[in-house]
């Protein structure tokens, strides 16, 4: 284990290094001209999950219904997944096709009159078949096809979990 954070370090450190000219006898000098700054940070989920966007996502192996979907996702320090764009969409619909299922449970939730995400960040993107709320149908499941659906937050669905994990 002590090997994969030792590799861990120096990739993160290779990756945030500024460019470096040798300058005279020996001494490393930092180019004066502006350093281009990398753009993307090295991201590193657990074995089992999958990167998309600087968050891993996993599909569960059990089904549950929506409230015990969330607190198994909080055991693994996760959420129930939020979609925040049209990747992230196409991303979570093949990982639900690969899964071999129809639907699976996403962190979207009724309440208060708006629809949310369990883990607090805004709905600015939505895939709804239907536009119309309901306290009866006030969980989400996402289809094969991309599309999200209201169902009763007791039915037993597989479902995918989300996290930020730390980069470089």
């Amino acid at each position: 284990m002590a090997t994969v954070w030792f590799l861990f370090a120096v990739l993160c450190i290779a990756t945030a290094a500024p460019a470096v000219k040798g300058g005279k006898q020996g001494v490393a000098v930092v180019k004066s001209e502006a350093v281009p700054v990398l753009a993307a940070k090295a991201v590193f989920c657990p074995d089992g999950w999958f990167e998309q966007d600087g968050r891993c996502f996993t599909l569960a192996k059990s089904a549950m219904d929506w409230n015990s979907a969330e607190d198994h996702c909080k055991s693994m320090g996760a959420h129930l997944a939020s979609i925040h764009n049209p990747a992230d969409n196409r991303f979570l619909k093949q990982l639900v096709k690969l899964g071999g299922k129809s639907y699976v449970w996403i962190g979207s939730y009724f309440l208060q009159t708006r629809w949310r995400w369990i883990d607090g960040t805004g709905m600015f993107y939505q895939e709804f078949i239907s536009p119309s709320s309901s306290t009866k149908l006030a969980c989400t499941s996402l289809t094969t096809n991309g599309h999200w659906v209201k169902v009763s937050c007791g039915i037993k669905l597989r479902f995918i979990c989300s996290t930020s994990p730390g980069s470089c």
